[in-house]
């Protein structure tokens, strides 16, 4: 069994690889630290972040000091901070006029001399841009060789990301970061605490996904299920807020207002859980087209209103580190309540399941907006942003949506773009406007009350099927091991002319998964670049991961096979492991080349399955 992933652990073995050349700025050389990091007061956990990776890849303690004093003695430098937090970064960058640019999260990396010392600057204008100053340096600048890491001595490099927002999606029973492909597929499918470790076991796995996500500037993560007794109820969920702000994640926990998902806990016995209130008030319960009351909240009734600003309070209240929330109030439900057939009348209103929305939504939000105004409160509307893509959710999406009458009226624009609180950011479901067929040029969400739109996809995830049928591996149920770069490429450039902000795809399966590392690579390439081509994040990135641009090409091809033989797949199987023998390659490259071998031959085996041999 091979331990794979090497962003989860101490991973630390001899390898060969170009050593750094005479220019470079070291960090470790012949196994011993070349370096001080200087991360002082604010900046200190992006350093600590710089030093760990370090330890990681190369089993070498690099000094890290976050006191204000300047360090003293020979050797470099890596200053981690903004010009106006750390002296060092002032004295290397504070001059140059290219950081006024960065906007809130852009950085600048770049080597310099401060006291006749060799200076490895990461920083921005912010702290946000600092922390993806230093994931640039550690995923994608260091030369990694047998007892040394460096970066090119004549590094000067200035970055901002297009899209705002690159979220990920779990919940929290799927959340698999497992190190090896097998020990990731020996985990049973929605378990609800990962391995036998329980609640400690559910807690390093969400750590593991925040410490990839981290180094890949990927600044969001939902997970639905976050506050539940099984994993340490609020006591854990505070603990992984904290440890996800200090890495540079906002934690955005799924908030249900009105039916099926728990409301803000999922602690039946909890205050604030939708099954709890709706028990104990019966007569506030939603009702459905058949008259008969259901365990969630009807949005018309005022005390549900106040019962949903009084537990925003609370989670905030209890949460002091969260980033901010993802708020779904149960798929297309829709609520047939007296109050509420009423209220989906009035000409003012959507005569559909976008009204529900709107009034179980708008208390957490203008509660939110009061509390904590820099919280991103990401709000889920079930449906593409089009006049078709809306008439097709409406009518006929799901035969649960024909048979229960989710829609009477389809107006477009729904009403709520014009209701919803500013502090809102609008999530349209783009599952079905992956082509350009179904989004054509030109096409963008319509203007509404709030500025920030985003997307959301549910390929690569645990229901929906995969997108191309051929790929028998990608997983059943759903499509929860495929690869859709190339999607989320199409999906970031159109977002980008449409002047929506970002991108919300699945991030329930850890990097030990060829196919899902892949993903999380093009949503962070993407969501920097949507401008770019599929070639050039080959040559800019993927190169980069599997030793040469070849490499990678071969790398995707014997990814994206679609044989069922297992005798060939056998033998890709033999071609990665081959690769991942190469002397040329660091560590990082081997583990991926390995890891690819191991996917394969889970391939091997289930092929057998299928075939009888």
């Amino acid at each position: 069994m091979r331990s794979a992933a090497w962003t989860v652990g101490l991973v630390f073995a001899a390898w060969i690889a170009l050593p750094a050349t005479a220019g470079d700025f070291a960090i470790v050389a012949g196994g011993r630290s070349e370096v001080t990091v200087y991360a002082p007061g604010e900046n200190q956990w992006a350093g600590l972040r710089f030093a760990d990776r370090i330890r990681r890849l190369t089993g070498v303690e690099v000094v890290l000091q976050t006191a204000t004093a300047l360090p003293v003695g020979d050797g470099g430098v890596v200053a981690v901070g903004t010009p106006a937090s750390n002296a060092i970064v002032a004295a290397v960058a504070g001059g140059d006029d290219r950081i006024d640019g960065l906007g809130e999260q852009g950085y600048m990396i770049k080597v310099g001399i401060w006291q006749d010392r060799r200076v490895l600057a990461a920083t921005g204008a912010t702290l946000e841009g600092v922390n993806n100053g230093v994931s640039e340096i550690i995923s994608w600048k260091l030369k990694l060789s047998d007892g040394g890491a460096s970066v090119p001595g004549d590094l000067d490099e200035t970055d901002r990301p297009a899209l705002k927002y690159r979220l990920l999606w779990n919940w929290d029973s799927r959340t698999n970061w497992e190190t090896s492909v097998e020990r990731m597929h020996a985990i049973p499918f929605q378990r609800w605490n990962l391995n036998e470790q329980g609640a400690a076991g559910h807690e390093t796995h969400i750590k593991r996904a925040i410490d990839y996500f981290a180094d890949h500037k990927l600044n969001g993560l939902t997970i639905w299920g976050y506050i539940r007794p099984q994993h340490g109820g609020l006591e854990t969920a505070r603990r992984l807020c904290t440890y996800a702000k200090r890495n540079n994640v906002r934690m955005l926990p799924g908030v249900c207002p009105e039916a099926a998902y728990g409301g803000f806990t999922f602690d039946k016995e909890g205050e604030y859980n939708l099954d709890n209130w709706t028990e104990k008030h019966p007569d506030l319960r939603y009702m459905d087209t058949k008259g008969d009351l259901h365990p969630g909240a009807c949005p018309s009734k005022p005390q549900n209103q106040q019962w949903l600003k009084r537990g925003t309070k609370w989670f905030f209240d209890q949460l002091p580190d969260v980033g901010g929330a993802n708020i779904e109030n149960g798929d297309w439900f829709y609520c047939w309540t007296e109050d509420c057939v009423e209220a989906k009348s009035r000409p003012e209103n959507d005569p559909n399941f976008f009204w529900d929305q709107m009034a179980s939504y708008k208390p957490v939000l203008e509660a939110s907006a009061e509390i904590r105004p820099d919280a991103w409160m990401v709000f889920a509307t079930y449906s593409g942003f089009t006049e078709n893509a809306i008439g097709g959710a409406m009518y006929g999406a799901t035969a649960t949506g024909r048979a229960v009458g989710i829609a009477t009226e389809v107006v477009y624009p729904p009403r709520m773009v014009a209701q919803i609180p500013a502090n809102g950011i609008c999530q349209w479901t783009l599952t079905g406007m992956v082509t350009p067929e179904a989004w054509p040029e030109g096409a963008r969400p319509p203007e509404g009350n709030f500025e920030d739109h985003i997307g959301y996809i549910l390929q690569a995830g645990a229901v929906w099927p995969p997108s191309n049928p051929d790929r028998w591996w990608a997983g059943l149920p759903g499509s929860r091991w495929e690869e859709i770069s190339e999607m989320i490429q199409f999906l970031c450039s159109r977002m980008h002319k449409a002047d929506m902000k970002g991108l919300v795809m699945y991030g329930e399966r850890g990097p030990a998964s060829p196919c899902n590392e892949l993903n999380y690579l093009a949503l962070e390439y993407f969501g920097w670049h949507p401008d770019r081509s599929f070639d050039e994040f080959i040559n800019d990135r993927l190169a980069y991961c599997y030793g040469g641009k070849d490499r990678a090409r071969l790398f995707l091809d014997l990814l994206r096979s679609t044989s069922r033989d297992p005798a060939e797949i056998e033998d890709d199987r033999r071609k990665a492991a081959e690769v991942a023998s190469r002397e040329d390659l660091d560590i990082r490259q081997r583990t991926r080349w390995n890891n690819l071998g191991d996917e394969l031959a889970r391939r091997v085996k289930a092929a057998g399955e299928l075939t009888g041999e």
